[in-house]
């Protein structure tokens, strides 16, 4: 089957609707943005190289002693870039909080078993390194008892060391064996907060905003951060009322769940 398309010069073409699909999609496809797996993997994979420079050359005293070339770029000015590189961890946060976004959304599974779930895919790897590096430098350094038993009582270094397995040493506040190890604290709790916000999906916007805002409103120092914690406490209560009688008023109008 043949499409009849008109020329320029006011004669007739044909073309097949095979071949009228075939460049549909591709316009389609072009206007299509996407945020795919492949892109978030190359986002991570671009931070992870900014993280490794941010702690190898954030400083002279970090690399004194060898001998490192940044050609074509002077010293302090790489010394400058990965002091910038530091932007990684928001990015590596925005990454895995849109991805446990999509899992969660996609799966919709009892919130339970989701975070259950989710909490071991995401901490196994974190398991097997520290089982390994607990192991490793107990045998060769005894670091493990030096870490977690020589300042207190033997439950305490046990706690210590448990929480430390379950990444959870910089929310509890307790010793590590590895201080960049705090990111699993975050990590955890990312996990934990999707299925309580995925709840109130359609007021996410307005959760986001009070997470921002709060900390300034909490200090009460300007008239003007009064002024936003009154309004957001408003909002607040009529939200609550609403989620009472089954919506969410998000801003300036109602949303119903279908």
């Amino acid at each position: 089957m043949h499409l009849m398309t008109v020329t320029a010069a006011g004669g007739y073409t044909k073309k097949s609707w095979k071949t009228c699909n075939i460049k549909e999609k591709i316009l389609e496809k072009e206007k299509t943005v996407r945020f795919d797996k492949y892109t978030s993997q190359a986002m991570k994979g671009i931070a992870i190289v900014m993280m490794l420079f941010h702690h190898q050359y954030l400083s002279r005293k970090r690399f004194e002693g060898f001998t490192v070339s940044f050609a074509p770029f002077a010293d302090d000015t790489m010394i400058y870039m990965c002091s910038v590189f530091k932007i990684c961890v928001p990015i590596y946060a925005f990454i895995s909080g849109y991805g446990l976004y999509l899992s969660y959304r996609k799966k919709r599974s009892a919130p339970v078993r989701w975070t259950a779930g989710r909490l071991v895919k995401t901490m196994s790897g974190f398991w097997i390194i520290w089982i390994l590096s607990a192991a490793i430098f107990q045998g060769m350094f005894g670091y493990v008892s030096k870490v977690y038993f020589s300042g207190g009582s033997r439950i305490e270094g046990l706690a210590a060391m448990g929480l430390d397995f379950l990444g959870l040493h910089s929310l509890f506040g307790t010793v590590t064996m590895n201080g960049t190890w705090w990111y699993m604290s975050a990590a955890v709790i990312f996990v934990i907060l999707v299925p309580l916000v995925m709840k109130n999906e359609d007021c996410l916007p307005m959760i986001l905003a009070l997470v921002v805002a709060v900390p300034h409103m909490l200090s009460l120092k300007k008239p003007m951060y009064i002024l936003l914690f009154l309004y957001f406490l408003w909002e607040c209560v009529q939200q609550s009322m609403s989620w009472l009688t089954g919506g969410c008023r998000c801003g300036t109008g109602d949303r119903r769940r279908s």
